[in-house]
């Protein structure tokens, strides 16, 4: 995650939360990174992503956190890709 948020001058965080009601609903799981940008810029402050656990992709939830970091990583580069729309 820091090397993450140094690549791409930002902060990167992981949150876990419980979803549904008592022990049994699994987890609503969000990574997030709050880039360092100027004032005025176009760019967007925060990219997030997020998905639920348990999911029939992942055996653990650190296989799901780390799947979940590349999708962050995948939507950051899209954000990129895009800079052309404000230049």
């Amino acid at each position: 995650m820091r090397a993450m948020g140094a690549l791409h001058s930002g902060a990167v965080s992981v949150m876990l939360s419980p979803r549904g009601n008592g022990s049994s609903g699994g987890l609503h799981t969000s990574a997030r990174i709050t880039l360092d940008v100027l004032p005025g810029s176009a760019l967007p402050s925060v990219i997030e992503v997020s998905s639920d656990w348990p999911c029939n992709q992942c055996a653990t939830i650190w296989g799901h956190i780390f799947g979940l970091l590349h999708k962050l990583d995948v939507a950051i580069g899209r954000t990129y890709e895009q800079e052309t729309l404000w230049q």
